[in-house]
């Protein structure tokens, strides 16, 4: 079906995009930038309509740059983006556990084989096969952002695998999710765009299905 707008209680005159919705699509987490500050706020689905979006507690959002969020399929983990301090440079993937209550604990830096001095974002845990995918501009990749993976948990982590194409290019790839075990989406600037001109320059989304998981 066509898009449809979400609603100006969600959409404002700051800027404001989609940056993770829960598994089972009640809770949709927004990435706002206002003042000069990057923040997730997140909104829950009341029927049809989604309620005012509420700010993220401030274990999660500091006076840092805080811009990407995704929740495990379990509703246990959120995994997040920040630059805050005891990081490895540039923006980094951090982990918060979630309890029976919703309530977020400290957060915790995934450790330096996920993150490096370049920055990593668009954090998404796949239960299927049990591996982080995220995008990152550190050196030697295909160029911009590419999409990497890797297996573990919470700071144990192994070392990172970089796709192949189609996956990355040497445009930006980023927001690889799945959506069932073999099908997902991600989001690319690669050519030919759908829309392209000279002042914004915007990413397309791709989907794919796989006859088997990556690896």
């Amino acid at each position: 079906t066509a898009p449809e707008r979400i609603g100006g209680h969600i959409n404002t005159d700051d800027h404001e995009a989609t940056v993770g919705l829960s598994a089972d699509g009640q809770i949709l987490y927004i990435y706002k930038f206002s003042e000069g500050s990057g923040d997730i706020y997140f909104s829950e689905l009341d029927g049809s309509n989604w309620s005012d979006p509420k700010k993220m507690g401030s274990d999660i959002n500091q006076k840092s740059w805080e811009s990407h969020a995704s929740v495990s399929a379990d509703g246990k983990f959120l995994y997040f983006t920040s630059d805050r301090e005891g990081g490895y440079g540039g923006l980094d993937i951090w982990i918060s556990t979630i309890d029976e209550n919703g309530n977020f604990g400290n957060p915790i830096n995934l450790g330096n084989k996920i993150n490096s001095k370049a920055n990593e974002i668009t954090p998404f845990f796949n239960q299927n096969d049990g591996e982080l995918y995220f995008s990152s501009d550190r050196k030697n990749g295909m160029g911009g952002f590419d999409i990497y993976k890797a297996k573990g948990n919470l700071t144990l982590w192994g070392i990172p695998v970089l796709l192949a194409e189609p996956f990355n290019t040497s445009f930006d790839e980023m927001y690889l999710n799945f959506f069932t075990e073999n099908k997902g989406n991600f989001s690319s600037n690669r050519l030919p765009l759908l829309y392209l001109d000279e002042e914004d320059c915007c990413n397309d989304i791709f989907s794919f299905e796989l006859e088997k998981l990556l690896n």
